[in-house]
């Protein structure tokens, strides 16, 4: 299950990267490795915790479960879905995105604590598989709600930066008619100017 893990995380990297330089079908790359690793964390997180990532562990050294730390893989598990889902909205530029970033970094930022002091006392592998995965989330986390949000918006549309900030403004106030309709007065002009461009090739 780590190479399924490592392969979800390279689809999730490749797309994103491909996804800001306007590669095609990027988007799908990134959002198929991001969303199964998502629920790979979600609804795994107690099998992938105590089962999968101790197995390398040989069978003596690995303590038997309690009912406590089968909760807190689970939490675990929430916490990483819950930072993950943050920074595709981000990446996205979907609404809601600032909203699942700042829960997934209040869950990253209370695990990382718990498992972190866990960790200290233990030295446990279960701890430091966790530690390790919440650590790298939440400065990816950290990241993506650092960067101004109309940078996502110029990242997205490189080649089109009044329409990345009408995008941006009508989101930000989504009742003011008047940025709706600019926006889709804009949005009309790149599809007129985008089959013309087709038409000439």
């Amino acid at each position: 299950m780590k190479k399924a893990e490592k392969i979800l995380v390279a689809l999730a990297v490749v797309g994103l990267i491909g996804r800001f330089l306007n590669w095609p079908y990027m988007v799908l790359l990134l959002l198929l490795g991001g969303q199964l690793l998502m629920w790979l964390y979600l609804v795994g997180g107690y099998w992938w915790f105590t089962k999968w990532l101790m197995q390398t562990e040989p069978r003596a050294t690995v303590p038997n479960q309690s009912r406590w730390r089968k909760w807190g893989a689970v939490a675990a598990g929430m916490a990483l879905a819950a930072g993950l889902s943050g920074i595709l909205y981000r990446v996205q530029s979907w609404p809601g995105a600032s909203t699942l970033l700042v829960d997934g970094l209040l869950l990253l930022a209370v695990l990382l604590v718990i498992t972190g002091y866990k960790y200290h006392r233990t030295k446990d592998r279960f701890y430091s598989n966790i530690l390790l995965r919440a650590s790298v989330l939440l400065v990816l986390c950290l990241l993506a709600m650092s960067l101004p949000t109309i940078m996502w918006y110029n990242l997205r549309f490189p080649d089109k930066p009044e329409y990345a900030k009408a995008l941006l403004e009508a989101r930000t106030y989504p009742d003011s008619l008047e940025l709706q309709q600019n926006l889709e007065e804009l949005r009309l002009k790149m599809r007129a100017a985008d089959s013309t461009a087709n038409e000439a090739r």
